[in-house]
């Protein structure tokens, strides 16, 4: 993944913010559509994790505004620059059958085999990313927290207050108003405790749906 590319994407959702020691930034990046899709934060038990492979932590730190405070679990980041239209959301913390911060294992045992599993930095406490390939849902759960975020890239996975894979972004605006922050092909919503990210494809569908504890 370039830093470039990272950096980029961190300004679009107003992600400015410098990361305290401990912590570790996770951005996914869609090959698919060549662009950042998602980020997540999380504890790392050691200074080596945070100098590690993630290029794009010398960038974040660059654009520092503010400090981030310790985060125990995965988390979705909340933007630094929140829209003036933006409000925030009254949405369940639910998902495709899925609950945030419900017990790991019965969630995963839930999800069901075969599953794609990858470890989140290190350490017993680190976060795992569980996809289930079949049904196109993905939880982001640590064994003490349990499940910190929960995705969605299939349409029969579920909705998220009314709003499915397949929407057209105007369904978005008009049941959402306008997002927190974002552009036209990502976007963020407040609802309180909780980030609902969504990412768009060039004809302005849902591709991907997502919500999780903020930090």
């Amino acid at each position: 993944m370039m830093p470039s590319k990272v950096a980029r994407y961190l300004r679009e959702l107003g992600i400015v913010r410098k990361l305290a020691l401990g912590t570790h930034l996770t951005v996914a990046f869609d090959r698919e559509s060549d662009s950042c899709c998602l980020v997540m934060l999380h504890k790392v038990p050691h200074m080596r994790s945070l100098l590690g492979h993630q290029s794009g932590l010398a960038i974040v730190c660059a654009f520092a505004a503010g400090s981030l405070a310790f985060a125990q679990g995965a988390r979705l980041l909340r933007p630094s620059r929140i829209a003036k239209s933006a409000h925030t959301l009254h949405v369940q913390p639910a998902l495709a059958g899925f609950r945030i911060n419900e017990p790991t294992e019965g969630a995963v045992k839930r999800l069901g085999a075969p599953l794609e599993m990858e470890k989140l930095g290190s350490g017993p406490d680190a976060p795992v990313s569980y996809t289930s390939a079949k049904t196109g849902i993905t939880l982001i759960a640590s064994p003490d927290e349990g499940v910190g975020i929960i995705l969605v890239t299939s349409r029969n996975a579920g909705a998220l207050d009314e709003i499915r894979v397949g929407d057209p972004r105007g369904k978005l605006l008009a049941r959402w108003g306008p997002p927190a922050a974002g552009d036209k092909a990502n976007a963020l919503w407040l609802a309180g405790l909780y980030v609902i990210t969504v990412t768009l494809d060039g004809s302005g569908h849902v591709v991907r749906l997502g919500i999780g504890l903020g930090q």
